[in-house]
């Protein structure tokens, strides 16, 4: 598998994504980045402290584009709500690959317009598209959905499309359109992620075998883009197009946040080991009183030693205790070594203790 990387947010799938998750009703996934930011935390014991500060930016931009968007949701759920609760099967997919390659039903024979159609219902439906070959109308439509196994409302989108194609198509452009200026507007708030990202993600593209062992059935041959993603912010898989009018289409799909993720789920699983060996860096009253005295200001090594009365050598024997587990940051200063309290490990030692404990 050779995967080709796009440094750039691709604003198109991004809306998708961001209005998959809003609309889309699959079950058990929250409908905003927050929520689902919130659930990672409480499944993986990671401290909300530790991770929402991360995925603040994220969420930012989401607000800005559904604040702005003015689409009513009984439309946005048309196109978005997922069918039988599985990602990429909806509308909006199926209608964004139709755009990539230049396919617009207001131009096409009768012929081609049947063919694009089969094409876009199995793709709404997730079924072979082989299995509409004996659909030519809308009655003979009506007699397949009859025997499908999805819910009432997927049937009846699914007639709407064929009687209205080219209608449903431009709108679904406008709506699309409307989401991507507004998040072109917010977008600039994601730079910092992406750009600190972006090695990590890079280096996935260069060593494929992990990414072939995390998502098994992807094609071990030909090319695939492989874009980050900062509205799927921790999801990782292939999103592909069989469109009988031209080659598949082939995006792998890597959530900016995902391998923060997995490094966040690996470091938090063994907690008690973590809140013992943090509880016994403060098991000390001489450490407690460097803490104490880093709380108004910070200070160097030789600072320390003077106003606890204690040698430099000690100063550092326990600062290496306090640093490792989260509880001061060292900042150089020239050729000085200041050390700092750090509120943020403070607060998520506590977090860890009261969901651990209460």
């Amino acid at each position: 598998m050779q995967l080709q990387l796009v440094s750039q947010l691709i604003p198109e799938t991004e809306c998708i994504f961001l209005l998959g998750r809003v609309y889309g009703q699959v079950a058990g996934t929250p409908d905003s980045i927050e929520g689902c930011a919130a659930q990672i935390c409480r499944t993986y014991d990671i401290p909300a402290s530790v991770l929402m500060p991360q995925v603040a930016p994220l969420t930012e931009v989401e607000r800005y584009v559904l604040r702005g968007l003015q689409v009513p949701q009984e439309e946005l759920r048309f196109f978005f709500t997922c069918t039988n609760g599985i990602l990429f099967a909806d509308l909006a997919w199926a209608l964004f690959f139709l755009d990539q390659a230049h396919i617009d039903f207001a131009a096409l024979n009768q012929r081609r317009q049947l063919e694009e159609l089969r094409h876009v219902i199995s793709s709404v439906l997730n079924c072979d598209m082989m299995q509409l070959d004996t659909v030519f109308d809308s009655g003979s439509l009506a007699q397949f959905l009859d025997g499908y196994d999805c819910a009432l409302s997927t049937k009846w989108l699914c007639q709407m499309f064929w009687y209205r194609p080219a209608v449903y198509q431009q709108r679904f452009r406008e709506i699309l359109q409307a989401a991507v200026r507004l998040f072109r507007e917010a977008a600039p708030a994601l730079d910092s992620l992406l750009t600190g990202q972006l090695p990590t993600i890079a280096a996935m593209a260069e060593d494929p075998s992990g990414l072939l062992q995390q998502t098994p059935g992807l094609p071990v041959s030909g090319p695939v883009a492989l874009h980050p993603s900062a509205m799927w912010f921790n999801g990782i898989g292939m999103v592909s197009d069989q469109n009988p009018s031209g080659p598949p289409v082939l995006q792998m799909q890597v959530g900016i946040l995902y391998r923060t993720l997995q490094k966040l789920v690996s470091k938090y699983k063994n907690r008690n080991e973590l809140l013992v060996n943090a509880a016994w860096s403060l098991g000390d009253t001489r450490r407690m009183e460097i803490l104490t005295a880093l709380r108004t200001r910070s200070l160097c090594n030789q600072e320390l030693s003077e106003m606890l009365s204690l040698s430099a050598a000690t100063v550092s024997h326990h600062m290496s205790y306090l640093v490792q587990n989260g509880f001061v940051v060292t900042t150089k200063n020239g050729s000085r070594q200041d050390y700092a309290l750090n509120p943020e490990g403070i607060r998520v030692f506590i977090e860890m203790i009261q969901s651990s404990l209460l």
